[in-house]
């Protein structure tokens, strides 16, 4: 009954905006998103489950390959440490592995393809930056940058170990809070988001973001200044939690309310954080997590403030921190789905085959170099930039000009 009345009273509020004229949703062009797992080692194999799991979702919420960038530093599907080579677990219902149970959620394994844009000793601070101010050196390969505008809604989460005021890249060096605060000031200046969300799971978090200042921010973090952000789901076979709290609750609750799956085959869809199985522990074929092509992915109309009364502390084991810097809505009218969404109402068209369109490199090249005006242009590498309210030559600038990022020291 109480369900009952909260989705009515939600349905009301919809059809209130609605009737008084009062505007829902950010207006955008299009999304980008930002992946970054910024430690190594299997001790820490939740920070890479937290990244693949992120990146699952959004792909399921609509966002193509092209617009999402991945940095992760270590490769622990590969670890030899890892009892089920080649798969990454973030939440598991039984210690005991079997293929019949129906109660582990996989984020990578055959059933799951990911292109990793930074590995290894390229996720440094420096990359990060140069990924989100765009002043990349010229040999950068297309993959590994971001073309968002003015008009686009840009989410940056970050996954690993912190403390006041930074934030460790593989223990050997720190993003600082002035490193992070001046590159989104770097960003708006040169028109690199129309909205911006900044998400932060580690220790003491909040201090990451403290000092951001620039319009049109949301920034979010799973501690505040001197509290642990907390693990979550420790599994016996692998020997590790396999997720942390706060951005188990974030996905779960994007899973159940950010979108809903319609299936013209009448399968039941799971969106919860846990599989359906029978009580003899065989797998049911009517219950899925997986979405087939013939699948349609319908974007709710869950807003930011349902996001952030979600996060609890009786959930998070951390007091959850958030602040909105001039953005252009209130939360309560800022969907979910303007940033962890695409614009686009997405059909599923099924994994694309080497055989008929190429390697999925170059299929991630083919959806990126599409223009708006049936125009290409190229530049002195030989690729395709896409069409965006900046001028190419305004991007460029961005790669060569040494007055950017002075506080950096980049070269």
């Amino acid at each position: 009954r109480l369900f009952n009345l909260c989705f009515i009273l939600f349905i009301l509020k919809c059809n209130f905006y609605v009737g008084k004229g009062i505007q829902i949703g950010i207006p955008h062009s299009d999304n980008w998103v930002v992946l970054v797992s910024t430690s190594k080692y299997w001790l820490n194999y939740r920070h890479i489950a937290n990244v693949l799991t992120f990146y699952q979702e959004m792909k399921r919420m609509g966002i193509p390959d092209s617009n999402i960038i991945i940095m992760m530093a270590e490769d622990i599907a590969c670890n030899p440490r890892n009892p089920f080579p080649g798969e990454v677990f973030s939440e598991r219902t039984k210690s005991s592995w079997s293929e019949e149970n129906a109660g582990n959620i996989a984020c990578l394994g055959s059933n799951f393809d990911i292109e990793i844009d930074y590995r290894g000793r390229d996720v440094t601070v420096e990359n990060f930056l140069r990924v989100l101010t765009g002043r990349h050196l010229p040999h950068t390969p297309r993959q590994r940058r971001m073309f968002s505008s003015s008009n686009s809604n840009v989410l940056v989460y970050l996954s690993g170990h912190g403390g006041d005021g930074f934030l460790k890249f593989q223990d050997v060096e720190e993003l600082s809070t002035s490193d992070l605060t001046e590159s989104i000031r770097v960003m708006h200046r040169f028109g690199r988001f129309g909205h911006l969300a900044v998400l932060i799971d580690t220790c003491e978090a909040s201090t990451l973001v403290a000092d951001v200042d620039t319009p049109r921010t949301l920034v979010m973090a799973s501690s505040v200044k001197d509290e642990k952000s907390l693990s979550h789901t420790t599994d016996l076979d692998i020997g590790m939690p396999l997720s942390d709290r706060f951005t188990m609750v974030l996905l779960d609750f994007i899973r159940r309310k950010g979108a809903r799956v319609v299936s013209e085959s009448g399968r039941q869809i799971h969106t919860g954080s846990k599989r359906n199985s029978k009580p003899n522990g065989e797998k049911n074929a009517h219950i899925s997590n997986v979405v087939e092509p013939s699948d349609t992915v319908q974007l709710t109309n869950a807003t930011l403030q349902d996001l952030v009364q979600e996060m609890s502390y009786g959930k998070l084991g951390s007091t959850f921190y958030h602040r909105e810097i001039g953005l252009s809505l209130g939360l309560d009218r800022i969907l979910v789905s303007d940033f962890f969404g695409s614009k686009s109402r997405l059909r599923n068209t099924g994994d694309l085959r080497d055989e008929e369109v190429g390697t999925r490199r170059q299929v991630k090249r083919r959806r990126t170099i599409k223009m708006t005006d049936g125009v290409e242009k190229g530049n002195h590498f030989g690729n395709v930039l896409p069409q965006t309210n900046k001028s190419i030559d305004t991007i460029a600038s961005l790669g060569n000009s040494d007055s950017v990022l002075l506080d950096f020291g980049f070269s």
